[in-house]
């Protein structure tokens, strides 16, 4: 699921890609999940298709510290979830219903 999300952001215009990524730092923020930044990262090409993972720099006195984001349920329910509902409010896709 992460990688086919990370896929997704890194697809995105450049652009819409900041904007995901600064909405979810602030939601990280919010959720005190321990995670100050993120950023996607092309791995490389396969035989099928590109390649991308998310890492994620935790609270640490080392400011290269960049890991793999983790790959807990919750937190690949939470970005899969936030990464949708950021998309949809960046794209206009809500409605009042009237």
């Amino acid at each position: 699921m992460l990688e086919e999300d990370a896929a997704t952001v890194a697809a995105s215009g450049e652009a819409q890609k900041k904007s995901i990524l600064e909405g979810f730092r602030g939601l990280l923020k919010k959720a005190d999940v321990g995670i100050v930044d993120l950023r996607v990262k092309r791995m490389g090409p396969t035989i099928s298709a590109e390649v991308f993972t998310l890492l994620s720099k935790t609270q640490s006195k080392s400011d290269d510290a960049w890991l793999p984001l983790e790959k807990s349920p919750g937190t690949q329910m939470l970005f899969h979830m936030a990464l949708s509902i950021l998309q949809v409010l960046q794209n206009g896709g809500v409605s009042s219903g009237r």
